[in-house]
């Protein structure tokens, strides 16, 4: 069998703690929640994280996609909508 390096994947969600619903693919990686893009550009500073999952029912959720491309960090990753 071939063993796969489990992903760090932002998710930028409208609830934090909805881990019910993640797909049983992302239940393999690591995944960081949070719920405004604040947290999420604080965290960029800490963490190198490889994908970002956008929840598109966010309230902000188009002002969450400006600020992902202003921030060096995180606007060269792959974003999931």
């Amino acid at each position: 069998t071939v063993e796969h390096t489990p992903l760090r994947i932002l998710r930028l969600v409208n609830h934090q703690g909805d881990t019910l619903n993640l797909h049983p693919f992302l239940q393999q990686h690591r995944v960081i929640e949070v719920d405004d893009i604040e947290q999420a550009e604080l965290l960029a500073r800490v963490w190198q994280f490889d994908v970002v999952l956008l929840d598109a029912e966010m309230p902000t959720a188009q002002a969450c996609l400006q600020r992902l491309k202003a921030n060096p960090r995180l606007a060269s990753l792959p974003l999931v909508t």
